[in-house]
């Protein structure tokens, strides 16, 4: 899942909000990956109203409806048709009883809402408002190439720690990715340390390499469980045979073919025991 934060610039405004959107419906249907566009107030509507990927709002207000000027409601959102909103972004930030209101109207309405946070310690108490989705990214790391793993390795660890382990059903992202060699030991190092049952892999062209490397590497791992690896995005699409055939030296490999959401739904039911993977849709393995 990509989601494209417009802002407020120019090149993302009015038409040219409608402009991009598209671009991104086209490499959404293209590339079998959902791309998810959160737009101004303004530009819901326009938006929502032309393509068929999802749209975001940027932000919700603490109210409901009524004599409030000026604010934005989560109803406004949902009637021009959003789907969901981000709320507590590092360019707006809002007070946590705010926030908790944002949340109860976004469950009301049935909006999805991912909340933003700085840190471990602030994603924590965010997580335990049972939002969607908890996105941490120091700022001074956003929009640049510096990943976290590098510039904060415990970051990952704690966040794990803080909301995954208490809150299972919640989305955890963390901010910036895995880039090297470093990063990839230091992934490795969280894993041997936090077993997981499961371990996805986003590969988008270019990402071979370092996918490699990773693979290699954790094959070689004595872990005490033996995590089935998912690997998705626009290289599992398009060479699901060639990648099971470059990584036969994996145990419990499966790849996704097109859309994850329903592929990814099957491999926890798996993992829990509930189906055969035989019976998970869009992989192949």
């Amino acid at each position: 899942m990509i989601i494209v934060n417009f802002k407020c610039y120019g090149e993302a405004t009015g038409e040219n909000a409608l402009k991009l959107a598209k671009i991104c419906e086209k490499v959404s249907k293209k590339t079998k990956v959902k791309i998810i566009v959160a737009c101004q107030p303004a530009d819901v509507y326009r938006v929502s109203s032309s393509v068929s990927i999802d749209v975001y709002g940027q932000h919700a207000d603490a109210i409901d409806y009524g004599a409030y000027t000026g604010h934005v409601t989560v109803g406004s959102l949902k009637s021009a048709g959003a789907k969901g909103l981000i709320l507590n972004h590092s360019e707006f930030k809002r007070v946590l009883d705010d926030i908790e209101d944002v949340l109860r109207l976004a469950k009301y309405s049935s909006m999805d809402v991912i909340v933003c946070a700085s840190d471990s310690e602030i994603g924590e108490a965010l997580g335990d408002l049972l939002p969607d989705y908890v996105a941490i990214e120091p700022p001074e790391l956003i929009g640049g190439d510096v990943s976290v793993s590098c510039a904060e390795p415990e970051l990952v660890k704690e966040a794990f720690t803080r909301i995954v382990h208490k809150h299972p059903e919640e989305g955890l992202i963390v901010g910036a990715g895995i880039h090297t060699k470093e990063d990839v030991d230091r992934t490795l190092d969280f894993l041997q340390s936090n077993p997981q049952n499961i371990i996805g892999l986003s590969m988008p062209p270019g990402s071979l390499t370092i996918t490699d490397l990773f693979l290699k590497e954790i094959s070689n791992l004595k872990l005490h469980n033996k995590p089935l690896i998912v690997l998705g995005h626009q290289l599992p699409t398009y060479y699901p045979d060639e990648l099971l055939k470059r990584y036969s030296f994996v145990n419990n490999l499966v790849v996704v073919q097109g859309e994850g959401e329903k592929a990814f739904e099957g491999v926890i039911k798996h993992v829990n025991g509930d189906v055969e993977l035989s019976q998970v849709p869009n992989i192949k393995y």
